[in-house]
């Protein structure tokens, strides 16, 4: 079976069961997902990792998006990193998580330097101190833009809530270094 037959099939089964109009049993949720596992359409396995979180499904989201990592897929890291972090559909393992959110971050990714400074002002000091969460809020912000999908919008504008929110608490010189810091993150970023 040649790897385009194997995308069609899988693309045809995505169609099949998650059409709105359809209804279908955790059986067959469960079967797909298994199906998608092996699949090596990154962007099939990463929407499926989506609708398996809307639906709640953590654990089979984490799945979903781990396969996705490994077909290279930067937003489904920056995703299993939120989940491993907050221990959605299994144990937390914020070590993990920090790592994936590492990966993303290198590959531009917005959410991912969003999900950090989040963290750092949630008080998870092990990924930096107040100015650096400024910088991944401001890294976050300019990098929203260039997400092609309508969530880098939402990003953008959480980023800038962020962003905002923090710049209060810092002296004029942990800002000029945050300033810096996204600079570099930025600067060199391809749109993705």
């Amino acid at each position: 079976m040649t790897t385009n037959s194997v995308r069609i099939q899988a693309s045809a089964l995505l169609l099949l069961l998650f059409a709105p109009s359809c209804r279908r049993n955790d059986d067959r949720s469960a079967d797909s997902t298994a199906v998608l596992l092996h699949s090596t359409d990154r962007v099939a396995v990463y929407d499926a990792g989506v609708d398996a979180y809307r639906r709640k499904e953590y654990a089979a989201a984490r799945e979903l998006w781990q396969h996705a990592v490994e077909l290279g897929d930067h937003n489904a890291a920056s995703n299993l990193g939120f989940l491993l972090y907050h221990g959605w559909g299994g144990a937390p393992d914020s070590v993990r998580a920090i790592a994936y959110w590492q990966t993303a971050m290198a590959q531009g990714d917005a959410e991912a330097h969003r999900h950090v400074a989040q963290a750092i002002m949630d008080g998870d000091r092990r990924l930096g101190s107040e100015s650096e969460a400024y910088a991944h809020a401001l890294a976050a912000r300019v990098l929203a833009p260039r997400e092609p999908e309508v969530a880098g919008a939402e990003v953008a504008h959480d980023a800038d809530e962020l962003v905002n929110r923090i710049r209060s608490r810092l002296s004029v010189r942990e800002r000029q270094a945050g300033d810096s810091l996204a600079h570099v993150w930025t600067a060199a970023r391809p749109v993705t």
